[in-house]
């Protein structure tokens, strides 16, 4: 069995499992759900856990960590943060929501925010891994930014940052380093969110037929 097809042959991260069948002929490299080794945070011990690895993007090796898809995932709450301690498997891009904590143990030196419509990826933006990731809403911020990817109809070549409002799951696509304004995700509160779906971003024809307010998930990669 290749590296990461099994639990018995669980890769570190997606990127030592990218770099394995890169260099091995007889392996396709695809994203999809691979085994990865990871330290418990509790116990200290290894485990092995099943991931989404992202292997066509900025050449692949990306372990999917945090997902959201907006407006579709029922009552929300303090769990579903991106620095929440709860764990919820990372093992696809359909419709819902992940968490893999403490990230810091897939032992990142980047990041990754892609968004997309229907699995179809709309934009990806990478930089430097945050260190406040695990703790704190800032640790949305892609620090030295790079656009990877961007098909938006408006505020093309924007990258995206947190919107404080609801620190940990929103983010907007309009102004660099202003976390309380406009909105591309949700709005609102806990409680009473509200829908911004892709308000900054407008999806283009070629993408869907609704520019704003239609299916949307936003998912952030380690590697």
């Amino acid at each position: 069995p290749s590296i990461g097809s099994i639990q018995a042959v669980a890769g570190s991260s997606c990127k030592e499992i990218r770099d394995t069948l890169a260099n091995d002929c007889t392996n396709t490299l695809d994203s999809g759900t691979y085994w990865i080794n990871i330290t418990d945070s509790c116990t200290g011990q290894d485990q092995s856990i099943q991931v989404y690895c992202e292997m066509g993007l900025d050449g692949g090796g990306w372990t999917l960590s945090w997902k959201h898809s907006y407006m579709e995932v029922g009552a929300l709450s303090e769990d579903m943060k991106y620095y929440s301690s709860h764990y919820q498997a990372c093992t696809d891009l359909n419709t819902g929501w992940c968490n893999i904590p403490p990230k810091i143990r897939l032992n990142p030196t980047e990041m990754a925010i892609a968004a997309y419509h229907n699995k179809r990826l709309v934009y990806a933006y990478k930089g430097i891994y945050n260190a406040n990731l695990d703790r704190h809403w800032s640790g949305g911020i892609l620090l030295d930014p790079t656009q990877l990817v961007d098909h938006c109809g408006s505020s093309n070549g924007v990258v995206p940052e947190p919107y404080i409002v609801i620190g940990g799951l929103s983010f907007d696509k309009y102004g660099p380093l202003n976390y309380h304004s406009n909105c591309d995700t949700i709005r609102g509160s806990l409680n009473n969110p509200g829908d911004c779906r892709w308000e900054n971003c407008k999806l283009p024809s070629s993408i869907s037929s609704n520019q704003q307010h239609t299916q949307m998930t936003v998912a952030i990669y380690v590697r």
